[in-house]
């Protein structure tokens, strides 16, 4: 019988089915004792239903009892409950989660919703096996779990390219389109529908999302359309043929935005931007070849495996001429194009050949090849393209000329009869048999066959003057493009072709664009000969063309003194121009009309100091063109000489060889020169007048003179000519003396210098330099002591009174040279006024003490060597003066550097032989 018992403490009901002993009992819960719960009975609850009435124990009114044998789901305890709570919880939060894509929480969502499932199923399959009731909440959790995990297995398996990103921007599709996407599955997109899968804003949705399976996917399927792209650039190249011209313009413009991609077309898109009929493919072309990018050996790779992996054999034979545009090529690729020779393509076999050609020069393998094309081949460009190639290879491919004597027999392609005619002349110099053909085909229905054969005559040259009468036919009467091409061919021929001159004339008014060059560039090939066209050619010079106008001046300079009219014009354009290489160009014409150097030397000389290596090559040229009346230019090539750049050097030396060397003879034209007044002109005769410097003593006065010129370059250039002039030039001490009034350091060092090499005959210039001894530049204290030292020489061939005058006069410098040397700052000082004083007094005191300060200076080896210079002027004198002097000068030819210790022996042997003697080296 259950003993009812109730809780001191917590006042909780407890319930004990008998009492073991009389014990003090205490609660389960909260430790506290308990006590016997006051007894009382339930009252019975009557429920009245119609006319009956029914009595209901209390105990069933609150919990209804189960049927027999069936345990009640809450009386089996509260865990149960609760897991299956838990497991409604994590199906609804999974639920939600998986239709959610767009945040990559998917595989949590089937975590979750597989755990609950797991969850629910578990405590089902248990109450069903212990019969309990109560199992509606667990059948809504496996519901709700199952259809979670169901709907995130879905969204897993759908593919990126329909689903992940269509479903990612769902709203903005129905906005822009307002249609329903649809999925690969249920549908193949067309070609259009494919654009929007590759969104650049659905695809950066996809992969900045979280779903790593996603971003995956559409990793792998961008580098898949890559890849799908790449094969598909031969058949776009093969589109640049198509008959309508917007699909040639799409096609190329498609090639474009594949950028590097696409640079095995390159030949196509090339051709296809000069030689299109449509104006819009030809810019097309144009704006692709400008997107891909310029070829460059780093493609070769690229090339190379398109060339061995690409299935479509227009491609390969693209990617075969592209590689032949680059040049030298890495032994991979070398190696893919031996493989190319044997490709089932001809085309491919022609171009692997001519690459390997220009790659390898090995004659063999490559002229067979091309020799079968040229027999075998059914396509008339294929022939006309292995001719020209084994044209190209030259004498090496003589094996060959019977199969294009052969070819020229039964061909009626007219490009491929060309092609054969030019490879005859290339290969055997076969004018008998060449020129005949390509005067034929003068005549073809193709203006390009026309075009063509006009330009192998002109390469051909004089050779080929038999067909002067069919090209002046051409030249008048054919389209632009073959007009031009036989304006190029009478311009090869050259002064052979001068009765065709009139028509040029005639062409050259009226044509325009390229033909007008050609007409232009042929009438000064043709020359002298052609000077009946200088009234029209001086028209051009001023035209707005830049190349009309240069070309314009070359043929007027080409017909020599018989264009003199031109001269006006040519020197006013000559002011005008600002570009160099027309100027040089003009200069040239100028130069070859009215041979006077005056107006054209300062131009190249100009141009000699611009940075285009490819200018100062021609102006060079152009120098040397000039002989001798170029030689004022020479101190400059001299300079450029100097340079580090073989080729230019080479020019110079030739040039040089050209020019010559100034003379005496010269002297009267270089003194006229420094009188012009062009700056740079007298800049050059002033420099070219220094090697002559020692002849030039009667031209004082004129130098003198030049010295007026406010032109502080120039004056430079004068005063190192009267320094190099020497003692003759004592008249110029006055002037010199005035150009130290100029506030120039640099420029008074140079004065210094010249009244130092004048020496005793600028005594006039005393004064000053004593003056100088106190400039705050060290350079100008320098050389004014050394300027002094000078002065105070023994002038050569002098009467001993004049010495004597010198000396006198040379008193007052002694003083401020003793403090100079003795306390002068800088040590370059004190050595130049130690000299001085020891020319001036011939005392070793302090001169000697000064020159052992100045050999001990470990900073300067040039100090070291000019006091050891110095000491060797003074002689065994110094010995007597300082007995340092000799141990010192020994240890510095033992110890010091090259320069120091020859300096040294030097010095030794003038003052102590015996220390350089043989036996004491």
């Amino acid at each position: 019988m259950a003993v009812q018992m109730r809780c001191g403490r917590c006042d909780r009901s407890v319930s004990f089915e008998q009492i073991a002993s009389d014990e003090p009992l205490f609660c389960p819960r909260c430790k506290g004792p308990l006590a016997a719960a006051p007894k009382h009975e339930a009252a019975p609850w009557w429920i009245h239903s119609g006319s009956q009435t029914t009595k209901i124990d209390p105990v069933d009114a609150v919990v209804p009892r189960p049927p027999e044998g069936v345990e009640p789901f809450f009386r089996s305890g509260m865990a149960d409950s609760r897991l299956a709570i838990i497991s409604v919880a994590l199906g609804g939060i999974g639920f939600g989660m998986a239709w959610l894509p767009q945040l990559g929480l998917q595989y949590a969502a089937l975590g979750m919703s597989g755990l609950g499932l797991s969850i629910a199923l578990a405590i089902l399959g248990r109450m069903l096996l212990r019969r309990r009731a109560g199992c509606g909440l667990l059948l809504a959790a496996a519901f709700v779990n199952g259809q979670a995990l169901a709907v995130t297995l879905y969204f897993l398996r759908t593919p990126i390219s329909s689903e992940a990103v269509d479903g990612a921007a769902n709203e903005t599709e129905r906005v822009h389109d307002n249609t329903t996407p649809q999925t690969i599955q249920t549908a193949a997109p067309s070609m259009s529908e494919w654009l929007k899968l590759l969104d650049r804003d659905k695809l950066s949705l996809v992969l900045g999302g979280r779903d790593l399976k996603g971003r995956r996917d559409c990793v792998f399927a961008v580098g898949e359309v890559g890849r799908r792209l790449l094969d598909t650039v031969g058949h776009l190249a093969d589109r640049l043929d198509d008959e309508d011209a917007a699909v040639r313009a799409a096609a190329a413009e498609a090639l474009g935005k594949l950028g590097p991609l696409s640079k095995g077309a390159y030949p196509p898109l090339m051709h296809a931007s000069k030689n299109d009929v449509d104006r819009d493919v030809r810019r097309a072309a144009q704006s692709a070849l400008e997107r891909i990018g310029p070829l460059g050996p780093t493609d070769a790779t690229f090339l190379t495996f398109c060339l061995k992996y690409d299935g479509n054999a227009n491609f390969r034979a693209s990617t075969a001429q592209t590689l032949l545009t680059i040049g030298m090529l890495p032994d991979d690729a070398l190696h893919a194009l031996h493989g190319a020779l044997k490709d089932g393509d001809v085309r491919v076999r022609v171009f692997a050949a001519q690459t390997l050609w220009i790659n390898r020069r090995e004659a063999g393998e490559v002229v067979e090849v091309l020799r079968a094309a040229v027999r075998e081949s059914k396509d008339g460009a294929v022939r006309a393209g292995a001719a020209y190639a084994l044209g190209s290879i030259g004498k090496a491919a003589r094996v060959a000329l019977r199969d294009l004597r052969e070819l020229l027999q039964r061909e009626e392609d007219g490009e491929a009869r060309l092609r054969a005619a030019e490879a005859l002349y290339s290969i055997a110099e076969d004018v008998v048999g060449a020129v005949p053909e390509l005067r034929k085909l003068l005549g073809d229905k193709s203006p390009s066959v026309r075009g063509l054969a006009a330009e192998a005559l002109g390469r051909i040259g004089a050779r080929a003057a038999s067909a002067v009468e069919e090209l002046r036919g051409l030249l008048v009467k054919d389209e632009d493009r073959v007009r031009a091409s036989a304006a190029f061919a009478l311009g090869g021929i050259g002064k052979d072709a001068k009765s065709a001159v009139p028509d040029l004339i005639a062409v050259l008014r009226t044509g325009k664009g390229e033909v007008r060059e050609q007409i232009v560039a042929a009438l000064g090939a043709i020359g002298p000969d052609a000077v009946e066209s200088a009234p029209a050619l001086i028209e051009m010079l001023h035209q707005e063309s830049d190349s009309v106008r240069a070309r314009a001046a070359f043929a007027l300079g080409s017909m020599g003194r018989g264009a003199r009219k031109a001269v006006p014009s040519l020197n006013e354009l000559l002011k005008k121009s600002r570009d160099s290489g027309e100027r040089l160009i003009l200069a040239q014409a100028l130069w070859r009309i009215e041979r006077d150097g005056e107006e054209i030397v300062p131009v190249l000389l100009d141009l000699l100091k611009e940075r285009d290596v490819r200018l100062r090559l021609a102006t060079v040229e152009v120098l040397g063109e000039m002989g001798s009346a170029a030689r004022l230019a020479v101190p400059t090539l001299r300079e450029v000489h100097g340079e580090a750049i073989d080729e230019l050097r080479r020019a110079v030396e030739q040039a040089q060889e050209q020019i010559g060397t100034a003379t005496k003879d010269d002297l009267d034209d270089l003194l006229k020169a420094i009188s012009s007044k062009k700056p740079s002109y007298r800049l050059a005769a002033a420099q070219a007048l220094l090697p002559l410097a020692a002849d030039a003593g009667d031209a004082v006065a004129a130098l003198v003179e030049a010295l007026k010129v406010h032109d502080p370059e120039f004056r430079l250039a004068v005063v190192a000519v009267l320094g190099a002039v020497g003692e003759k030039a004592g008249e110029a001490t006055p002037a010199l003396v005035e150009l130290l009034a100029v506030k120039d350091v640099e420029f008074q060092a140079a004065v210094l210098e010249a009244l130092a090499a004048i020496g005793p005959a600028a005594l006039k210039a005393v004064p000053v330099l004593i003056r100088s001894l106190k400039s705050e530049e060290h350079l100008l204290r320098a050389n004014a002591a050394f300027a002094l030292g000078s002065i105070g020489r023994e002038p050569t061939n002098a009467a001993k009174l004049e010495q004597q005058r010198t000396r006198d006069a040379l008193k007052e410098a002694l003083l401020p040279l003793k403090d100079a040397a003795l306390h002068d700052k800088d040590i370059d000082v004190r050595l130049y006024a130690a000299q001085a004083l020891y020319s001036l007094t011939r005392q070793t005191d302090p001169t000697v003490n000064v020159l052992k300060t100045c050999l001990n200076e470990k900073d300067s080896i040039g100090i070291r060597v000019a006091a050891a210079e110095a000491l060797a002027d003074i002689g065994p004198r110094c010995r007597d003066a300082d007995k340092e002097i000799v141990p010192l000068l020994v240890k510095l030819w033992k110890t010091d550097r090259e320069e120091v210790r020859r300096a040294a022996f030097e010095a030794l042997k003038k003052i102590a032989p015996a220390e350089v003697a043989p036996g004491r080296r």
